[in-house]
């Protein structure tokens, strides 16, 4: 991990949580053996919990999810969050779960029953069934996806002016548009104007990523082929204009 150094620069005393997000949304990164055991070394030196965000595990291509509870000393001091409307396709179904050490999850209990009360019952024999079942689904789906990024990745890369590393995890990519000098938000606005083609502003996920955009692959192949057609065709246009 490049920046642990900076990372722990960046604890001080007031600090109790490293939250993690691997496979990570928007850019698709994945976090290596290596990276989660210096992640754990700090934690257990600096006495910090972790509460990681492990939606995407299962959405990996040329990659390894490594659970951090699952490294040595780290089960009791990791928050594991974790769902089925990316895994299962279960999108606004609203359930998920979280694992860790008894006694904070009775105190996040105490907050949670007096905001949710419960998921639905629906939703919840859904997830049962979910993960019972024969999980070709996820085999299947996954099979698709990496050949839908391995697309988006190819047309964007033959785009002037775009870089667009290529993800390992979920179903985003997060190109650079920084030689088109347009930050964003209005980056955003005009290829939703005039490519009628929606992302998401990369200053979102920080200011230090104003010059990205957050595109999803996780539609029909037909899509994608009409939406980075209109997208070049913009931008094209955007750099004939400048």
């Amino acid at each position: 991990m490049q920046h642990s150094n900076e990372l722990e620069r960046r604890i001080s005393e007031k600090t109790k949580i490293i939250l993690l997000n691997s496979p990570q949304n928007p850019t698709g990164s994945v976090l290596e053996l290596n990276d989660l055991k210096k992640l754990a070394d700090l934690a257990e030196r600096r006495n910090l919990l972790v509460v990681t965000d492990e939606v995407y595990e299962k959405l990996l291509y040329d990659a390894t999810h490594v659970s951090m509870a699952s490294l040595p000393g780290m089960l009791d001091r990791t928050i594991t969050i974790n769902g089925f409307s990316k895994t299962y396709a279960m999108i606004g179904w609203r359930i998920g779960y979280c694992v860790g050490r008894k006694s904070l999850l009775d105190e996040m209990v105490k907050t949670h029953s007096y905001s949710v009360t419960s998921a639905n019952s629906i939703a919840q024999k859904a997830a049962v069934a979910a993960l019972e079942g024969s999980q070709k689904c996820v085999a299947d789906m996954v099979s698709e996806f990496t050949k839908r990024r391995d697309y988006v990745v190819k047309r964007m890369k033959e785009i002037d002016g775009v870089y667009c590393p290529l993800p390992r995890g979920a179903f985003y990519v997060f190109p650079n548009f920084s030689e088109f000098r347009r930050r964003s938000f209005e980056l955003a606005e005009y290829l939703l104007t005039e490519a009628k083609i929606i992302t998401v502003p990369g200053v979102e996920y920080g200011p230090s990523n104003d010059f990205h955009l957050r595109l999803s692959f996780a539609t029909s192949m037909r899509n994608l082929e009409t939406g980075l057609s209109r997208l070049e065709e913009a931008l094209d246009k955007l750099r004939n204009n400048s």
